[in-house]
């Protein structure tokens, strides 16, 4: 059976993909470039630099409806995967068009990887840490009020007695001037 873009624009089953960032697509597409990059015959395909530092288009301030947008047309994760694709498939077969069946198959086998690795599952959020009442953010202040305190103290003993032995050189030079 042949793959058409058609499989692949409904590979997600039409469920909303996470807002993702460009930080967290840079080590996704590393993974989908090693697992993919492999060929019997050539070295392991190697991203090229403009792929390594991650492009804007890959990240996505908000969700994606999976049913509203095809893959490579849009920001996010979809996008992401659809240029990973196109990397493996142009080092693969060079000679084959771009968007063909055999590119078609490339890119849905990625999709399921994806799926199945859970990329498409929203991030759980961090707890937000407790803020610590008035009251003990004022005896953190004073202590390091108190702490910055000592330390001017100390730098000024130090400078105390580097002027003593400064002026003690001093008056020892004016004698035998």
């Amino acid at each position: 059976m042949t793959v058409s873009y058609d499989d692949v624009n409904g590979a997600w089953g039409g469920i909303t993909l996470p807002a993702v960032t460009l930080a967290e697509t840079k080590p996704l597409f590393a993974k989908l470039i090693a697992r993919f990059g492999k060929h019997p015959d050539k070295m392991p395909t190697a991203a090229p630099y403009w792929a390594r530092k991650g492009r804007r288009v890959w990240a996505s301030t908000k969700p994606r409806d999976t049913r509203r947008y095809a893959n490579g047309g849009h920001n996010g994760l979809g996008r992401m995967i659809h240029d990973a694709s196109h990397i493996v498939f142009e080092d693969h077969h060079p000679n084959l068009k771009t968007h063909s069946h055999v590119h078609a198959a490339l890119e849905l086998a990625m999709i399921q990887y994806a799926m199945r690795k859970g990329w498409h599952l929203p991030k759980a959020k961090p707890e937000p840490k407790p803020r610590p009442d008035k009251s003990e953010l004022r005896v953190l202040k004073l202590a390091r009020t108190r702490a910055s305190i000592e330390r001017w103290e100390a730098k000024a003993r130090r400078a105390e007695n580097a002027l003593r032995k400064l002026r003690r050189v001093e008056a020892g030079l004016a004698r035998h001037v």
